[in-house]
């Protein structure tokens, strides 16, 4: 990989975390994918449970999600897609991101 694309991302991962971490979330982690995915711009964000969460633990111990956590997770989702186009420009097809929210 060339230096001007490894000073690309490194400036297009700053940008990104830092627009994430104007807009609120605490716990932000950047970074891009490797090999063929090297074009690819992962994004995780850690967000609050809302009140009221009322999310159980089923007998496999795999956590059951309430509606009130499904509804904040659509919504970080959105809101942290619509923050990383702005900060990167991607859209369209080119638009190679994703975005994990954990509710915690």
């Amino acid at each position: 990989m060339t230096t001007i694309i490894r000073t690309m991302r490194t400036h297009e991962t700053a940008n990104v975390k830092a627009a994430l971490v104007t807009a609120g979330y605490t716990d932000v982690k950047v970074g891009h994918g490797s090999g063929t995915a090297w074009s690819w711009l992962h994004v995780k964000v850690a967000a609050s449970k809302p009140q009221g969460c009322t999310c159980t633990m089923n007998d496999y111990g795999q956590r059951e999600i309430c509606q009130l956590c499904r509804v904040a997770r659509c919504e970080h989702y959105s809101k942290g897609g619509d923050i990383v186009r702005a900060a990167t420009g991607r859209h369209g097809e080119f638009e190679n991101f994703n975005v994990q929210v954990e509710l915690i």
